[in-house]
């Protein structure tokens, strides 16, 4: 008999765990541990997209999406976010960091003098810029509401690993300040 097998120690490695194993284990775990993150944190980081900042000189409005109604509700009991702008104002639009990749098509509403309404969609290809800003008047009228709609380029999944898109859109309704 060897020593080895009278003092109670069996097999080749003689009980020890060697470096080698222990570095194979640990990077199958993170391994493990990174596809689950991957899979359950798409959910988490873009489960939801994230609310844009509405603002003027004189007031600061923040807007989650579908928070609001559209500009045509006919205000039964959503809430519409209606808000003063003066004439030699602009309206800047805030977007966060998760958006500024991202196109947007925006449609602009605007109200002339004799009370006639046009409206215009601006397609706002993905840009660095933190804001989007926005004269309250032009050549065709005052500013009287705007909708910002976009979709996130990349495919999300759910808890149950099903894969989605996100959209998301904001409205905003004003009326000319006094």
């Amino acid at each position: 008999m060897s020593s080895r097998s009278a003092s109670g120690n069996s097999g080749a490695s003689g009980g020890r765990i060697r470096p080698l194993t222990i570095v194979i284990v640990v990077i199958c775990a993170l391994l493990i541990v990174a596809a689950l993150s991957a899979w359950r944190g798409s959910a988490d980081q873009y489960g939801r997209i994230p609310e844009v900042r509405f603002a003027t000189s004189t007031w600061n409005e923040h807007a989650e999406p579908y928070q609001y109604a559209t500009l045509e509700s006919s205000g039964g009991e959503e809430e519409q976010l209606t808000r003063d702008i003066g004439e030699d104002q602009t309206l800047t639009i805030g977007l966060p960091v998760e958006l500024i990749r991202t196109d947007f098509s925006m449609l602009l509403v605007r109200t002339a003098p004799d009370g006639t309404t046009t409206e215009s969609v601006e397609d706002i290809a993905a840009h660095s810029e933190k804001t989007i800003t926005v004269p309250a008047e032009t050549e065709e009228g005052l500013l009287s509401g705007v909708v910002l709609t976009t979709t996130l380029p990349m495919p999300v999944y759910d808890d149950a690993g099903e894969e989605s898109i996100l959209a998301g859109e904001w409205s905003l309704k004003l009326t000319p300040a006094n």
